[in-house]
C-alpha cells in the first residue's frame, strides 16, 4: 500500500468496491508497519484506526498520493479505477486502538 505524509499525518487510497473498504467500514482498527516492496515486514507494527476522509481532507490526500507516486497511483491506479468505475476514496491512519 502506498503512503502519503504530510507533517505528522498519513494517508492512503482504495476503491469502494475493494475487500479492504468494506473491512475497514466495519472495522476502522488497523496494524501498520513498515515493509518492503513485496509486503516483507521491516519493522514493528504498531496499532492505528484508519479514517475515512471526505471534503477538503480528502482532496488534500488524494493530491499527495499523486504527487508522491506519480507513475502508479497518479496515473496508473487513477486510471484503472476511471475505466472500472471504482470510486476512489482515502484514509488518514491515526495513532491508536
Amino acid at each position: 500500500m502506498n503512503v502519503a505524509r504530510l507533517g505528522d499525518r498519513l494517508f492512503f487510497r482504495t476503491y469502494e468496491q475493494a475487500g479492504k473498504f468494506k473491512r475497514l467500514r466495519n472495522d476502522q482498527r488497523v496494524l501498520v508497519a513498515p515493509s518492503s516492496p513485496r509486503g516483507v515486514p521491516r519493522g514493528d507494527a504498531i496499532a492505528a484506526r484508519a479514517v475515512l476522509l471526505t471534503g477538503a481532507d480528502d482532496d488534500t490526500a488524494a493530491r499527495l498520493i499523486d504527487a508522491k507516486h506519480r507513475i502508479f497511483q497518479g496515473f496508473l491506479v487513477r486510471t484503472a479505477h476511471r475505466l472500472r468505475g471504482y470510486t476512489t476514496r482515502h484514509f488518514e491512519l491515526l495513532p491508536g486502538p
